[in-house]
């Protein structure tokens, strides 16, 4: 059964603004929350199993309850991170993003506090969570944080990558991992009804293994990069942009 098939995920997903952030309160957001988590977390393992296994796999989400994952790592409790952010963190992220559903409700202030309230819920829920079952938990007060807890963390799998000669299509990996990104980026833009011009960093989709720069586009151009069939591509490696994807440069 794919997930808009499932009865109780229809529901969720169906739910008015008013419904979901207003007539009700962040504690009960949070439950809903959990519960959509747990029956979607079955078409995430589904997603990852038909995922070519030549490369390690970062997988994140606050979708990714402790007590569902860590049955998965129990050899090896270390591959998994939960980064917990500070309410003023969280707060400011939310308030930047801007255009969500509960600004257009009858009561936005009413709406963004339970939304408040409701990541606070989880982040106490998944903090509690972690630390039972063993998992690592970080505290991020500044989103730049992340990257640098994030691979040290993981460092003993990438020591182990980075030993290996061949690696496979990087490219074509980058290219999946943006894709990805893109496509929660328009469900997201179409849904809020912003127009969509901002600028995310993406990867850059070139051919070379360790590469960590970036590029800074908006969604109406990546879109029309991958409808001419064009990577997404660093300034220091644009030699050859103008070409379709697959010729050499």
């Amino acid at each position: 059964m794919r997930p808009d098939e499932h009865p109780a995920l229809h529901s969720f997903d169906t739910l008015s603004v008013e419904d979901l952030w207003v007539g009700t309160t962040g504690r009960e957001i949070a439950d809903r929350f959990e519960a959509a988590s747990r029956e979607r977390f079955a078409f995430v393992l589904d997603d990852l199993l038909a995922l070519p296994r030549d490369a390690p796999i970062l997988v994140e989400g606050p979708q990714l309850l402790p007590d569902l994952v860590a049955p998965l790592v129990t050899s090896h409790p270390c591959e998994a991170l939960y980064l917990v952010a500070d309410s003023e963190l969280q707060r400011r992220l939310v308030e930047q993003r801007g255009g969500t559903s509960y600004a257009r409700s009858s009561d936005p202030e009413r709406a963004a506090n339970n939304r408040m309230e409701r990541d606070r819920v989880l982040s106490e829920r998944v903090r509690k969570a972690a630390e039972q079952f063993g998992l690592g938990v970080e505290d991020v007060h500044d989103p730049a944080e992340a990257p640098t807890l994030i691979e040290a963390h993981f460092r003993h799998v990438l020591d182990e990558w980075d030993l290996q000669g061949d690696r496979g299509d990087v490219s074509q990996r980058r290219r999946d991992e943006n894709s990805a990104r893109l496509r929660q980026w328009r469900m997201y833009a179409d849904e809020s009804g912003q127009a969509p011009d901002v600028e995310l960093p993406l990867a850059c989709e070139c051919r070379k293994p360790g590469c960590t720069l970036t590029i800074a586009t908006t969604l109406k151009d990546a879109e029309a990069a991958r409808a001419r069939s064009l990577p997404l591509l660093a300034s220091a490696h644009q030699v050859g942009l103008a070409q379709p994807e697959g010729t050499t440069e």
